[in-house]
């Protein structure tokens, strides 16, 4: 009988079988720039927006992006509902009238 020894990617991550179930509930700005194509300044111009959330690791000064907003983000183009200054900002410019009756 031979014994063969595993990969070093299989024994990192629990066998060949587990390392597709295991998914990461993090990531770093990064890796969100590469999964979604965008600059790292978009990034933080859409953690900024509340339109990612993240987790902030005070301790070694890290930000990581839940897995979770991206998924919305990508389903639906935002992560949560707009703000409610937004909200209001869009009413009222749809009350204004419109520029056919001007003189």
């Amino acid at each position: 009988m031979s014994v063969t020894t595993p990969k070093k990617a299989e024994v990192d991550r629990g066998g060949a079988d587990d390392a597709e179930s295991v998914k990461p509930l993090l990531f770093s700005v990064s890796e969100t720039c590469k999964m979604l194509g965008l600059s790292q300044s978009s990034i933080y111009v859409l953690i900024s927006k509340g339109e990612l959330e993240t987790v902030r690791f005070a301790s070694v000064d890290s930000v990581r992006i839940t897995r979770e907003s991206i998924t919305r983000l990508l389903n639906t183009g935002r992560s949560r509902k707009p703000r409610a200054h937004y909200r209001k900002r869009r009413q009222a410019v749809r009350a204004l009238p419109s520029a056919e009756g001007r003189p």
